[in-house]
């Protein structure tokens, strides 16, 4: 697991999408905006794909969420 951004030179701990929560928000408002998508960012390595995240005691996905 990364311990830092995946924006070039930035040391902060990553946020979501490997990411710190700052380049985080510059990412998302660029999607927001259609100048690009995730899926796009992920491919070219500038972002990762959302974790599912399990519940802690049972190792099972969270309603809703699927492997």
């Amino acid at each position: 697991m990364e311990n830092k951004c995946l924006y070039p030179a930035c040391e902060q701990v990553p946020y979501g999408r490997g990411l710190c929560f700052n380049h985080y928000q510059s990412a998302a408002r660029f999607v927001k905006q259609g100048r690009t998508d995730w899926p796009t960012l992920i491919k070219l390595g500038k972002a990762k794909p959302v974790r599912k995240r399990k519940t802690w005691f049972l190792d099972q996905p969270i309603d809703g969420e699927t492997e």
